[in-house]
């Protein structure tokens, strides 16, 4: 049967076979779908959207704003940071960091094992060793030596210019 105006239904309506709406639907209370939703095109939500299970995307999620996440986050692959990085507490790392440009610190830098720097280091001001330092090769100093207890020299002493010994 064909109708060719509007059709009222004040009861439910049963449908046994496919259902085709050329134009558009509008449904005034909440819609249950007790199989899957497949959307053609794209879909437009007005307001939030509560997913009570696990959501995944076959495609890029493109989100035009802030994301939070309340919970842990588990990147499987590599993650990639256009602008800034911030973290508001600890950063931990379980392998090898790599810094391809300079790296600041505007804090300390602790660390609890060996430091390797495989180039020229510059220290701007004062340089604290509170234990033993231990030089593999040359010694250059550019200024005034001042030691405050005990030198010993196991080897020659080269002295190229004057030395001035003072003893009580």
């Amino acid at each position: 049967q064909i109708v060719k105006r509007d059709l009222t239904v004040y009861s439910n309506l049963q449908v046994n076979n496919d259902l085709v709406v050329d134009y558009n639907q509008l449904v005034k209370r909440d819609l249950t779908i007790n199989s899957n939703l497949y959307v053609n095109n794209d879909l437009t939500v007005d307001y939030n959207q509560l997913v009570k299970r696990d959501l995944t995307v076959n495609s890029n999620l493109l989100v035009n704003n802030d994301l939070t996440v309340d919970n842990n986050q588990i990147v499987k692959r590599d993650l990639t940071v256009y602008s800034n990085l911030l973290v508001n507490n600890d950063l931990v790392v379980d392998y090898n960091q790599l810094v391809k440009c300079d790296l600041t610190i505007n804090s300390n830098l602790y660390v609890n094992n060996d430091i390797i720097v495989d180039y020229n280091q510059l220290v701007k001001r004062d340089l604290t060793v509170n234990s033993n330092l231990h030089v593999n090769n040359d010694l250059t100093v550019d200024n005034n030596q001042i030691v405050k207890r005990d030198l010993t020299v196991y080897s020659n002493l080269l002295v190229n210019n004057d030395l001035t010994v003072d003893y009580n």
